[in-house]
């Protein structure tokens, strides 16, 4: 059955002598993407059975667990992040995104960050996957110069991890 609309008041087949019609609305916007982490594999902190339990010094994408090292920096000029999540371990996996700006030397004005965006995966299948999506919805998340993203899972023991991270200009 083929698909038919409405062309000068008659009902015709959409082939390519009579295409669908279409309306362009507004400029169609292209945007830089930058890969910012290509892959990285590391073993979530364990043991933090709810989103209140992490801790800036949890571990980070990179497997560090030092509270003041970022894990993202020179990230000001993103509209947008996104942190893509490969588990590998089924379980529940909570999130928090850490953000602060710095001083043209790259230091940060004062110590510390501000939670910028949290959650939980929750019964993640063996080989699951999620996505962190950080000001594109709430532009308050983004343009920080550094960020601190670490991910924790409710139970113990080892589970690799794999990210990789995008910035959108």
């Amino acid at each position: 059955m083929a698909l038919k609309f409405l062309k000068q008041n008659e009902i015709v087949d959409a082939n390519r002598t009579n295409p669908l019609p279409t309306e362009v609305v507004g400029e169609a916007e292209f945007r830089t993407v930058d890969t910012l982490i290509a892959i990285t594999q590391f073993v979530p902190t364990t043991g933090r059975t709810l989103l209140t339990d992490l801790q800036v010094g949890d571990t980070d994408l990179y497997g560090s667990t030092a509270s003041e090292q970022p894990t993202l920096v020179g990230t000001g000029k993103y509209r947008g992040i996104t942190v893509f999540l490969a588990f590998t371990t089924s379980d529940t996996y909570h999130y928090r995104v850490y953000g602060r700006a710095t001083d043209p030397n790259g230091e940060p004005f004062v110590s510390g960050w501000a939670v910028v965006k949290e959650g939980t995966f929750t019964s993640v299948p063996a080989n699951g996957r999620a996505r962190i999506d950080i000001g594109y919805t709430n532009p308050q998340e983004a343009y920080y110069d550094q960020y601190r993203i670490v991910v924790a899972r409710a139970s113990s023991g080892t589970a690799d991890t794999y990210a990789k991270v995008i910035g959108v200009r």
